[in-house]
């Protein structure tokens, strides 16, 4: 499906790679590795094998949700419906739009706050039920073993989290999962443009070990989720990437996808059939 994206979308600035670059460029080809951008001529990936949550942060217009379309579109060029599965959640039903009837969702965009919250309670159970099942081993070890069987991947994406967070009880099921849930094949990928509202609690900020975050509006936004510097990026798409476990401190430009792209891919995955959700 790669061969759906342009290569070159005549951007003014010469800075800007395309998302069909990375990928072309990519030489690990695990179906959880997803283009993350690029830094002077070197080429960098995440792995979401390793992550239970990513934190994607930055003003309108910074690039964060072009960037979050790339990791969507990534995710269905590699993967089968059977491997992955999607849980979309946008309370203005704008930035995910594009995402409706996809075969891999299990649902249309969420967008109502309460609705949204019962979904979180489903993945918090699908997590109780994981980790039972799995008890000490991982998804990769029990799906070697079970074959036809295996579990598939789930992925939450939560935009504009922050009016989430204020619906009760929301971050406490969050806080419940974010920690390991990687372990049992469910990876969380949360955006806002306001970390440094009160719903967003600081101590679960600094155990995020992930966070990918574009232009800030002011250094207190930037200190509150511990990337310094982050109010300093002008260029659209211009990311300050930071991995704890690692000990990573990258600053890429991340891929850029047409909305154009992204409805070629999506169109060829289109579900008709009635939506449920799984175990």
């Amino acid at each position: 499906m790669e061969e759906l994206l342009q290569d070159n979308y005549n951007l003014e600035d010469e800075r800007f790679i395309s998302l069909k670059e990375c990928l072309k460029s990519q030489k690990i080809k695990d179906k959880l590795v997803v283009p993350l951008g690029k830094s002077d001529k070197e080429y960098h990936y995440i792995d979401f094998k390793d992550i239970p949550c990513l934190l994607v942060t930055g003003e309108t217009g910074s690039g964060k949700s072009v960037f979050l379309d790339s990791i969507i579109v990534s995710l269905i060029i590699r993967n089968d419906p059977k491997d992955i599965n999607f849980i979309m959640i946008d309370p203005k039903k704008i930035e995910l739009k594009y995402y409706e009837d996809l075969i891999y969702t299990a649902s249309n965009v969420i967008s109502n706050k309460e609705e949204s919250k019962d979904v979180l309670k489903y993945v918090y159970l699908t997590y109780q039920r994981r980790k039972e099942l799995l008890k000490e081993q991982n998804i990769e070890n029990y799906n070697k073993k079970e074959g036809e069987t295996s579990l598939y991947h789930l992925f939450v994406i939560i935009d504009e989290s922050s009016d989430l967070m204020k619906v009760e009880g929301s971050l406490d099921l969050l806080k419940n999962m974010t920690d390991d849930c990687d372990k049992l094949g469910i990876h969380f990928i949360i955006a806002t443009n306001n970390p440094y509202e009160e719903s967003f609690d600081k101590e679960w900020i600094d155990s995020i070990k992930y966070k990918v975050t574009f232009d800030l509006t002011s250094r207190a936004e930037a200190s509150w989720i511990s990337i310094r510097h982050s109010q300093n990026l002008s260029t659209p798409g211009t990311a300050i990437v930071k991995s704890v476990p690692q000990n990573i401190r990258l600053k890429v430009q991340t891929p850029y996808i047409s909305d154009e792209d992204i409805l070629k891919v999506v169109n060829e995955k289109r579900n008709n059939e009635k939506k449920v959700y799984f175990v």
